[in-house]
């Protein structure tokens, strides 16, 4: 990995903030090891303005296409920056992975996973209420054949929604 940064944080938190892969593998632990072949991945995060937005790219033989953004107010905490639970995400989504078998055993290895995934949502801040919060994924989940066996007991032929999903 490599990197470059130019962050200050006084009166207000600004700069740039960029990692990237140079060489090499992530190899995930377990009873066999498991490489992801990656080929590519960078993240990318700038700060300006009490607000702040990031950048993911990743692609691997193994770990299929992944790409999002969000950006995201800060507001100042003690000796800090943080993000309060209420503060509105915005964002992209998307990922496509041609072959999901690596993934069931890195989640635990009584499980085997199969199939595609692609999905495409935008991050998206709604409420429930007047008291909570609540992001979610928007867009379109496609895969086929999913099949996960094991300790969730799944199986299906495929899927196509366009739904949302709850992060929190």
């Amino acid at each position: 990995l490599a990197g470059d940064w130019d962050v200050s944080a006084a009166p207000g938190l600004a700069g740039k903030l960029r990692i990237r892969r140079e060489s090499g593998d992530w190899v995930l632990p377990g009873d066999q090891a498991l490489p992801l072949g990656v080929q590519d991945l960078q993240l990318s995060a700038q700060a300006s303005d009490n607000r702040l937005t990031a950048e993911l790219e990743a692609r691997g033989t193994r770990l299929g296409e992944w790409r999002a953004n969000i950006a995201l107010p800060l507001t100042r905490s003690g000796s800090g920056w943080a993000v309060r639970p209420e503060a509105p995400l915005s964002g992209k989504v998307t990922i496509d992975v041609a072959d999901l078998s690596w993934l069931g055993p890195v989640l635990d290895s009584n499980i085997k996973s199969g199939g595609r995934l692609a999905l495409a949502a935008d991050v998206v801040t709604g409420s429930l209420d007047s008291r909570a919060t609540l992001h979610r994924l928007e867009g379109e989940y496609r895969g086929a054949p999913l099949k996960v066996q094991g300790g969730l007991a799944f199986s299906h032929a495929g899927l196509d929604w366009q739904k949302h999903v709850v992060l929190d």
